[in-house]
């Protein structure tokens, strides 16, 4: 599968001596990304459009009868900070995945590695080197990507709690 992909030799070399565990963490990375680029877009795209579109709607709005324009406001609050915070638990949860995936890395690359060494026993260095990195990579893998995703979501957040104030704010 690798042969299909225009990726440097070294990458490819990474990533097979990784073991299984790591295409789980690429697939997860995969579809973190997938997700935190559509929150991105409509965080910081999407939404001030449609806020900047609300704001002129209302400002429009004749104010007939307050009662049911506070309901009307409310019920969009609702709907828009529900919109806002979509897929931030899941990203949150994927996140929190890649920790324990290295861990699984960590210990399927020590019980290969305690299989190579029971096999042909301690004279091969390049045998118990390939389970260490098996063992290693994945573990690497997983703290990188949960650092980087922790700091992704911290701006995320933000941002939608920014959002949600500044539609708080022109609802009101």
């Amino acid at each position: 599968m690798l042969s299909y992909l225009p990726l440097p030799s070294e990458l490819i070399s990474l990533i097979q001596s990784g073991g299984s565990v790591l295409w789980s963490i690429i697939f997860i990375t995969f579809i973190l990304w997938i997700l935190i680029i559509e929150r991105c877009i409509y965080l910081w795209f999407t939404l001030p459009k449609e806020l900047k579109e609300q704001t002129q709607i209302v400002a429009n709005q004749h104010m007939e009868n307050d009662w049911l324009q506070s309901v009307k406001n409310r019920a969009e609050f609702s709907e828009k900070s529900q919109r806002i915070f979509n897929n931030l638990p899941i990203i949150s949860a994927l996140i929190s995945i890649f920790p324990l995936l290295g861990l699984l890395g960590t210990v399927t690359g020590m019980i290969h590695l305690f299989d190579i060494l029971a096999y042909i026993g301690n004279t091969n260095a390049r045998a118990i080197a390939t389970g260490v990195s098996m063992a290693v990579i994945p573990t690497l893998a997983g703290m990188f990507l949960a650092i980087v995703g922790i700091g992704l979501r911290a701006i995320l957040l933000h941002r939608a709690k920014q959002q949600v104030f500044l539609l708080e704010l022109q609802l009101r």
